[in-house]
């Protein structure tokens, strides 16, 4: 039987593809493309090199392409356009052809995450809400730990500053807090705890937010207290008779 040898062209492409040998009435696949062509996507074999649609598709059973013996048939690869990237807000899109196949290398930026129609060119992502947070690439938003905040949109979560804390998910710096100790409280707003003044006291557990002061409550009108780091309302001593002292008073006065 006769026999002939198919060669294949990358016009224009890089790479290489090994040419096949054929037997005449005989059905086989072509060689599998091997060829690279930038970003180009490649269509086909084509026996014209400046065909726009291919004859054959890749590996494609063929037979009796010519009827010389011995013959070569040359086959030109056929390239189209892959789709470009639509680069989504959040989403991080790469298109590459290797052999002439469009692929998509998609990821989430920093601040966004649920990566949706990943590998394609229409990747998307979902900013990040409140308190939550993805760095570049993660692709999905993780809750901020405990002492830590986030508003939407962020890469990473901040630490809550000094002496504060926060619970998990915090969405700002003002979800920060401080629990006072027995004896102390929040005297100035973005501080940490001093010992509770004298005129009141300060029995411990409350919250006080970043910006915020507390912790203290004055001894009321008619009591006084001349101690600092009380704990409880008992340290506020009723004035004696003939004496008065207004609320949040050190002493009395007559």
């Amino acid at each position: 039987a006769n026999t002939y040898t198919v060669a294949y062209n990358a016009n224009g492409g890089s790479g290489t593809t090994s040419s096949s040998s054929h037997t005449y009435d005989t059905s086989k696949a072509l060689t599998a493309n091997g060829f690279t062509n930038g970003v180009k996507k490649f269509l086909g074999w084509s026996t014209s090199s400046s065909a726009t649609t291919a004859t054959y598709i890749d590996k494609a059973s063929v037979k009796n392409l010519t009827t010389t013996n011995g013959g070569t048939v040359t086959l030109y690869a056929i390239w189209g356009t892959c789709t470009a990237c639509s680069n989504n807000t959040g989403a991080s899109c790469t298109l590459s052809a290797p052999k002439g196949v469009c692929t998509y290398t998609t990821s989430c930026k920093g601040g966004y995450g649920t990566l949706t129609n990943g590998g394609k060119y229409n990747a998307t992502c979902s900013q990040c809400s409140a308190g939550t947070a993805s760095a570049d690439g993660v692709n999905t938003c993780s809750t901020c730990s405990a002492g830590t905040y986030s508003g939407a949109g962020a890469s990473s979560c901040s630490t809550c500053p000094t002496n504060y804390t926060s619970d998990a998910g915090a969405t700002a710096q003002n979800k920060c807090y401080i629990k006072t100790t027995a004896g102390n409280y929040v005297a100035t707003a973005n501080a940490g705890q001093v010992t509770c003044a004298a005129g009141g006291y300060c029995p411990g557990g409350t919250t006080v937010y970043y910006g915020s002061t507390g912790g203290r409550t004055a001894c009321s009108c008619g009591y006084y207290n001349g101690s600092t780091g009380s704990t409880a309302s008992s340290a506020c001593t009723k004035t004696s008779p003939g004496y008065y002292a207004a609320a949040g008073a050190t002493g009395q006065t007559k």
